[in-house]
C-alpha cells in the first residue's frame, strides 16, 4: 500500500503539510484529509491543483 503526500502551494512555493495520506474527500466545508493515526485534517479555501500518482503527491493550491 502505498500513501500519498499533501503539499499546499502558495505564490509558487510549495509546502509539504500531510503525510501518509490515506484518504481525501471533497466536501462544502473544505478539503477533508485523513492518515492512520492522526484525526482529520480540513483544508478550506483550497482546490486540488494536481495529483502525481509517480511522485504520491496531491498538490492544493490555495484559494486565498
Amino acid at each position: 500500500m502505498c500513501q500519498m503526500s499533501v503539499v499546499m502551494e502558495k505564490k509558487e512555493q510549495k509546502e509539504k503539510i500531510i503525510e501518509e495520506v490515506t484518504k481525501i474527500e471533497i466536501t462544502d466545508k473544505g478539503i477533508i484529509i485523513s492518515t492512520f493515526f492522526d484525526d482529520p485534517k480540513i483544508i478550506e479555501n483550497a482546490v486540488i491543483k494536481e495529483i502525481d500518482c509517480l511522485e504520491s503527491t496531491v498538490t492544493l493550491l490555495s484559494k486565498g
